[in-house]
């Protein structure tokens, strides 16, 4: 379902950026895709090469791990065929990494094969769901929560 187009008073007061993302206006789908490819991309550059991920500033001004502290070691972990290691980086790695092969594959099927859009959109719009992106945050500080009692107990199971 398209959001109510606003009235054109409204889209001058806006800023630049926003008049174009209007006009440009690309489905859920393929902003999932694009997002999920550029996870995928950043991961296989950082796997295959010398580079490191970015720096995390809730660590860097907190000294805390963050909820999603080990991360990108865990997606570079699976580009490595080490699931095992994934998991101990962050268990919610593969979940993320095969929620990114999903949105790329989806975006696709969406460009190419238009009897399967509907479908497609259907899929999107249940990603993004606000009851599941909140059942996913949850469930990040949830992990967090336990990575943490773990780490203060003297447990080393999981790397950060």
């Amino acid at each position: 379902m398209k959001p109510p187009v606003p009235d054109t008073e409204y889209l001058q007061r806006q800023p630049w950026f926003v008049r174009l993302l209007h006009r440009f206006n690309p489905p859920t789908t393929y902003v999932l895709g694009f997002t999920g490819a550029c996870v995928l991309l950043a991961t296989f550059i950082f796997a295959h090469s010398q580079l490191h991920g970015p720096p995390c500033l809730f660590r860097t001004f907190l000294h805390l791990p963050c909820p999603g502290c080990g991360m990108t070691r865990s997606l570079i972990s699976l580009w490595h065929a080490d699931p095992a290691v994934s998991f101990r980086y962050h268990p919610m790695g593969i979940l993320i990494f095969s929620g990114c092969i999903l949105s790329v594959t989806a975006s696709l099927i969406y460009a190419l094969c238009p009897p399967w859009r509907k479908g497609v959109e259907r899929f999107s719009e249940l990603i993004i769901h606000p009851r599941l992106t909140m059942a996913g945050l949850v469930m990040l500080i949830a992990i967090w929560a336990v990575r943490f009692t773990l780490a203060f107990t003297g447990n080393r199971f999981f790397l950060w």
